[in-house]
């Protein structure tokens, strides 16, 4: 999902930015949060046990919102 969200921000000249926002637990067990903006606006928000996951969730959510819909 991300490599379809990045993709369709540069066809449709969109900013697609993902931030840590942030990581919780043990090294053995963290979480980490991303956010994911378009336009610095539009927020969408994963939660992973990498930084990897979290961002696909992320995208997953974008990509049903913005591209689907």
């Amino acid at each position: 999902y991300k490599s379809k969200v990045l993709e369709w921000g540069q066809i449709n000249k969109k900013s697609v930015v993902f931030n840590l926002t942030s990581s919780e637990g043990k090294d053995h067990e963290k979480q980490y949060t991303i956010e994911l903006l378009v336009e610095a606006e539009k927020r969408y928000q994963g939660v992973g046990t990498s930084i990897k996951r979290a961002e696909e969730i992320a995208s997953k959510i974008a990509y049903k919102e913005i591209i689907i819909s």
